[in-house]
């Protein structure tokens, strides 16, 4: 079952991969025919109703098929063909045979002349607005539905029935759908009494569309509301820095690329003139540590206050391994579970909780960010006499793809059964991974050890990328997404891809001259088209 921000998702990550998308809307008309033409009886007409995007277009395409096929077909729509916002719906009308056909409801009492097209009709075919449609549906769309619904013959929906969900929707007795269920298409566990029998037709979206993070995936990125206020977009805190200042400063610079309102940085005293002179944007918090260039447990009270003012956290860049920091650490990472905050452990906070977490499972809403040997000493500490050999090369990477071998994952799985976090484990092959169902469920499910768990993999990016610092902005940059309101698992694959892909033109540009700095400025966060 998938969203209808998947349905796009898929269908841009299909195209990313190669996959023309005329050839899925030219897939999911033929099933939608052969669907149709099973269902109706012989010699009876059936009259498909277009609307202006692709699910019309998909109608369109059954109705040539079924032409084809010498069924009576009639093909109405609701605005004239030029201005049809979907270029694939016009193409598929200039396909059409002019044998088919077509008429225009003109605007005034559409209900009237919806029903003089039905007369004498088998079958009417919803095509009007399809998946991804939002908002109340205006009145000539409800003029025309009440006609459908009145109508005698079989009713069947496109993808899903025009305004489900709705006072006035279409009433389905069949749904044909594509790929997968779609989530609003069901009520606890069963079909919306509105869709009637739902048929899943595959239309040759590959898996891969899936299993690997590409373009499409930025669709899950919010778009600010027009009425947003300062701090509404997020309020990132990173909490890190002592021995080392670029890391935290490059996570903090990083969450703003996301579109983060507000991003605060927690540090030692001794170096937080140090981290503001990075940035002009950054809210530098010093904090009264004992030392001047340690975090430490004397400040937990600090950070409990700063946390609960945050929409995010994020802990451990630049930190240090010093036992008190470790320990504030762990305090800091308590307080924000508490509070149910989302929150990433990456570098030193990885470090703190290999060696310090007694805490059982943390919870889906912590994201742990860590490289192959910090991946290494979480399992040696929660899975003593587990081969971590394994772990030093799991990635099989052939061109383009790639993806970790099985007993690899295995022993991931077996972390996420003590840990119960999702994980973003970065390497030449990033993978994302959780044992909780993410945005795309099934269609990223493997089983591992008599169990569902779920994994994506992120192939973008280069080796020069292992130079110091892009951790940290892959860091801050999952942080930044968390703020926005992103589900972890959403907020790890955005963040892997877009890091990647800067990495990719940095080095295209700069080659073994890329540095963190250089990659930062190229990080975009733009929704595809």
């Amino acid at each position: 079952m998938i969203s209808f921000v998947d349905v796009g998702v898929l269908d841009l990550n299909s195209e990313h991969l190669g996959v023309d998308i005329s050839h899925l809307m030219e897939a999911a008309g033929r099933s939608l025919a052969e669907e149709i033409r099973s269902r109706v009886d012989p010699g009876k007409k059936v009259v498909i109703v277009s609307g202006t995007g692709n699910n019309g277009g998909d109608g369109v395409v059954a109705a040539r098929y079924l032409s084809t096929w010498k069924v009576p077909v009639v093909v109405v729509m609701i605005k004239d063909i030029p201005n049809h916002g979907s270029g694939l719906s016009r193409r598929a009308f200039a396909d059409l045979p002019v044998s088919v056909p077509t008429r225009v409801l003109e605007e005034n009492d559409r209900e009237s002349q919806m029903k003089r097209s039905l007369k004498g009709a088998g079958a009417v075919v919803d095509g009007l607005l399809g998946s991804g449609a939002r908002g109340k549906l205006r009145n000539d769309l409800v003029q025309i539905l009440t006609a459908m619904n009145s109508f005698k013959g079989i009713r069947i929906a496109i993808d899903i029935p025009t305004g489900l969900g709705q006072d006035t929707a279409f009433r389905a007795d069949v749904t044909v759908t594509f790929h997968d269920i779609k989530e609003e298409m069901m009520v606890d566990g069963e079909p919306h009494p509105d869709c009637g029998e739902i048929v899943v037709k595959k239309i040759g979206i590959p898996d891969n569309a899936a299993t690997y993070i590409g373009p499409g995936d930025l669709l899950r990125v919010p778009a600010k509301p027009v009425c947003s206020r300062k701090g509404e977009g997020g309020k990132v805190l990173v909490i890190g820095g002592g021995p080392f200042t670029g890391a935290p400063s490059l996570a903090g610079a990083a969450a703003l690329r996301t579109g983060a309102d507000l991003v605060n940085v927690a540090v030692p005293r001794g170096i937080a003139n140090v981290v503001a002179s990075f940035s002009m944007d950054l809210i530098v918090n010093r904090l009264p540590t004992l030392n001047p260039h340690r975090l430490g447990p004397e400040v937990l009270s600090d950070l409990k206050e700063m946390i609960e003012r945050s929409s995010s956290i994020l802990i451990g860049p630049g930190a240090g391994n010093d036992r008190g920091t470790l320990h504030l650490l762990e305090g800091a990472l308590e307080h924000a579970l508490s509070l149910n905050l989302p929150v990433v452990v990456d570098a030193d906070g990885i470090t703190a909780v290999s060696e310090l977490w007694k805490g059982g499972k943390m919870g889906y809403n912590v994201l742990l960010t860590p490289h192959r040997g910090e991946l290494g000493k979480l399992v040696k500490s929660f899975l003593p006499g587990s081969d971590t050999d394994v772990l030093k090369d799991p990635c099989e990477k052939t061109g383009e793809t790639g993806s970790w071998r099985p007993e690899a994952l295995e022993i991931v799985s077996e972390l996420d059964r003590k840990l119960g976090a999702t994980m973003l484990i970065k390497g030449p092959v990033d993978l994302c991974f959780s044992g909780e169902p993410p945005s795309l469920s099934d269609n990223v499910a493997i089983e591992l050890s008599g169990r569902k768990v779920y994994r994506r993999y992120c192939t973008a990016g280069v080796p020069a990328m292992s130079v110091g610092g892009t951790g940290d902005i892959l860091a801050g940059l999952c942080t930044g997404l968390l703020s926005r309101g992103m589900r972890p698992f959403d907020a790890a694959c955005v963040a892997a891809y877009v890091n990647g892909k800067a990495g990719e033109e940095a080095f295209s540009q700069l080659w073994h001259s890329l540095s963190a700095s250089e990659l930062l400025s190229r990080v975009k966060i733009v929704p595809p088209r």
